[in-house]
């Protein structure tokens, strides 16, 4: 009896090593609830005692879903071309001085993949290095757009970047003193073809906006779920989450956790894994074990979240560092050969400890990759006034704008370079009608 008991409690804790694992000495109440304890062990064999199929209730109830947020177009569109009457004149600002960073992003998304591919099957040293990326800096810099045109951007510099010089990129970030050796050439080869799958349709991505009812966790709190539970819906709700926060396929927190608990069953939810939530991917793809598939978890104002899944953390802590944390351990435990997923977080936040693991013993040599977010210098901040200002002209049938002084010496400058404040600028400067781009923009 014992021995069954705790196979079961081990399955529901997704094999955590004792180092880092959080359910480590909890009751056994904590990680499955008695009575189905009591099915699981006497039940017959078919019934309402039978263990749930998570994947293939997965696969049954959301893959069309999935499917359907994966192909969508990311946000960006509206920043070039023609210019919607009814969105805010913010959203069609172009996006300038950030070539660096998504450079930047690249490099160290090629350095996390040899980290991970060439991880040995139990040293466990993934977890100790770069793992993640961060996008620091002061409100209003753009990092939200930052993370919303990441895939369009890697989409466009795969088709339009000569393959040569992608190349020599990968090249720079993995051995910037020599030559590469044999073994990295292929791995650079892997990459862009990983890369290339990423940026496709559909997109390899999952998306955390944090906000309203998804900061906190009572709902967690309120089915009672473990933490290794809790991070894998967070993760499942996070792929099933449209880049575009006006998309007509988003949901809110809530609802989707009540609805999937009403489905599935309060029990079944406790025994969900991340391991469940990455099967159902793959196979909603139509990926193979052997196929390599790079995922950006991409969050988006995560010093929002407050509160911890399980209580007895490290202080000042919150349940989105237990997900890096589960996260980042699931990828050191996959196997090498098969199941390969790789999910890289890359977070936006104004905090840079949102992304800091060292309280659970994760080692001094973790890291994570702050992504440099500039204020735009004048010339860019003069060209982005301009494109709006000539774009809406445009629009209206009138002639090319010529900026006034008392716009680009005395306006202009206060706004130093802060991409929100220049949408304000923007906004101001059209008249009281000034948040939609259909009116006049007189400057």
């Amino acid at each position: 009896m014992v021995g069954v008991t705790l196979g079961i409690v081990e399955l529901t804790c997704d094999g955590h090593d004792d180092t880092l694992a959080f359910e480590k000495g909890a009751p056994l109440k904590d990680v499955l609830d008695l009575a189905t304890l009591k099915w699981q062990l006497f039940a017959p064999a078919a019934g309402p005692g039978v263990p749930l199929d998570h994947v293939a209730f997965l696969l049954q109830h959301h893959r069309e879903r999935l499917l359907a947020v994966h192909a969508e177009e990311f946000p960006g569109a509206e920043r070039a071309g023609q210019l919607n009457p009814d969105s805010d004149i913010t959203e069609h600002m172009p996006l300038l001085g950030r070539e660096d960073s998504y450079i930047c992003c690249l490099m160290n998304l090629v350095r996390i993949w040899q980290r991970w591919r060439q991880r040995g099957p139990s040293d466990m040293e993934y977890r100790r290095g770069l793992a993640q990326q961060l996008v620091i800096s002061c409100p209003g810099s753009g990092k939200s757009t930052f993370l919303t045109c990441m895939l369009p951007w890697i989409h466009r510099w795969l088709h339009e970047t000569p393959r040569a010089k992608q190349r020599r990129l990968c090249a720079r970030a993995l051995s910037p003193h020599g030559p590469l050796t044999a073994k990295e050439k292929e791995l650079v080869e892997e990459f862009l073809q990983v890369l290339g799958r990423t940026a496709a349709h559909p997109h390899h991505f999952a998306f955390m906006r944090l906000s309203g009812d998804s900061c906190g966790v009572s709902a967690e709190k309120a089915l009672d779920l473990p933490s290794a539970s809790a991070c894998a819906l967070r993760v499942l709700y996070a792929f099933l989450t449209p880049a575009s926060a006006t998309s007509p396929l988003q949901r809110s927190w809530s609802d989707f956790v009540q609805e999937l608990n009403t489905s599935m069953g309060t029990s079944a939810l406790r025994q969900l894994t991340l391991s469940n939530v990455l099967a159902f991917v793959r196979r909603a793809f139509g990926l193979d074990d052997s196929t390599p598939v790079l995922v950006l978890l991409l969050v988006d104002e995560a010093h929002a979240a407050h509160g911890c899944f399980s209580s007895g953390q490290p202080e000042g802590t919150t349940w989105f560092q237990e997900v890096l944390k589960n996260i980042i351990l699931k990828m050191d435990q996959l196997p090498v050969s098969s199941l390969l997923t790789l999910i890289v977080p890359i977070t936006a936040s104004t905090r840079r400890s949102v992304g800091d693991l060292k309280a659970w013993s994760m080692g001094r040599n973790v890291k994570a990759a702050c992504l440099p977010m500039p204020s735009l210098t004048r010339e860019q901040s003069l060209t982005l006034v301009k494109v709006m200002a000539n774009r809406v002209a445009t629009r209206h049938q009138r002639s090319a704008v010529v900026l006034n002084h008392h716009v680009t010496d005395t306006l202009l400058p206060v706004t130093v370079g802060n991409p929100r404040t220049i949408g304000i600028l923007l906004k101001t400067v059209a008249g009281n009608e000034g948040s939609r781009v259909s009116c006049a923009m007189d400057l």
